[in-house]
């Protein structure tokens, strides 16, 4: 029996518990909440464009390369210079680096088209940025 001079504890959740226990619960292995994310260049393993382009017309140019070994590893973005013979990039990965993030097992790689619209000048220079500084370069013929 209860003693009425004594207060009751009743288990209650308020919403904002309930909010931070779903939001824990919900995001492990995806970690939105936290800044536990590593950037990095992107090795790029070929250039694919054709050999020459038509004045006026519009250069079409393929990357593809290996982003990381496993699920935790995306390609964020890919940054850009552009000059009428040069056109200069960069691939930005991240990596989440959380000790409660759950990866797959699954190797990353990615394939990127870049349309490059007149003018260009000949000769037009596609250049990559890899890791450690280096670059991988080809050079298209404009006729």
């Amino acid at each position: 029996m209860s003693d009425p001079s004594r207060p009751t504890l009743t288990p209650t959740l308020t919403p904002t518990l309930v909010l931070v226990l779903a939001l824990g619960a919900g995001t492990t292995g995806c970690d939105l909440l936290g800044p536990d994310r590593e950037s990095f260049t992107v090795r790029v393993e070929s250039i694919s464009a054709p050999a020459t382009v038509a004045q006026g017309e519009t250069l079409i140019a393929g990357f593809q390369g290996f982003v990381g070994p496993d699920g935790c590893h995306r390609l964020r973005e890919v940054e850009r210079t552009r000059s009428p013979g040069r056109l200069e990039l960069r691939f930005r990965g991240e990596r989440r680096t959380s000790r409660n993030t759950v990866c797959t097992a699954e190797p990353v790689s990615f394939e990127h088209e870049e349309r490059v619209a007149p003018p260009l000048e000949d000769p037009f220079t596609i250049v990559v940025r890899q890791p450690g500084g280096g670059t991988l370069e080809r050079v298209v013929r404009v006729e």
